[in-house]
């Protein structure tokens, strides 16, 4: 009876997550639609959407303000992180797949490990794609800010969380 319970369990589960990967870009697609923003937008501790990179990001807000940015910067690097966005979004819906696909054969127990790791590899090598181009948005957005601005945000301290992205552990608690 215990064998037959479990296996039910387990069959359920992965019909559940196999559902998951069909349903959920579908479902993220339907949501943001022309307005991704609406799905990157705020956590409670983010005061605007996408925000900007190297820690401007999280709390464009306060950081704007923080750096004194003037109007022009702000709608420079607002402008900057929509672009980021949407060129990113092949490589992120890649991402997305590639990671179901990874936590698909980790379940599998008739996955082989060469298969496992081969996979693994492919994301591996989109987060490094995407990190890159993260690195190439933080760099056109240092271009904007003066030395001063520069000189600031080095001065501001970093909290514990800022390595997180804006919506990330929305329970987290400081």
């Amino acid at each position: 009876m215990n064998k037959m319970y479990a296996a039910l369990m387990m069959a359920l589960a992965l019909l559940v997550g196999m559902g998951m990967v069909v349903v959920g870009p579908a479902v993220y697609h339907s949501i943001a639609g022309e307005n991704p923003e609406q799905i990157a937008g705020p956590g409670p501790d983010c005061e605007k959407g996408m925000g900007f990179g190297m820690g401007i990001g999280r709390h464009e807000g306060r950081m704007a303000r923080m750096l004194n940015l003037t109007k022009e910067q702000t709608e420079k690097m607002t402008t900057l992180k929509k672009a980021f966005f949407n060129e990113t979004k092949p490589l992120r819906d890649e991402l997305f797949q590639k990671r179901a696909e990874a936590r698909k054969l980790y379940s599998d127990p008739k996955a082989d490990e060469a298969s496992i790791m081969a996979k693994q590899k492919e994301v591996s090598s989109l987060q490094q794609k995407f990190h890159d181009r993260m690195i190439q948005l933080k760099l056109e957005e240092r271009r904007i800010l003066t030395p001063e601005q520069l000189k600031k945000l080095g001065e501001i301290p970093m909290k514990k969380h800022m390595g997180r992205h804006c919506g990330e552990h929305r329970n987290h608690k400081q």
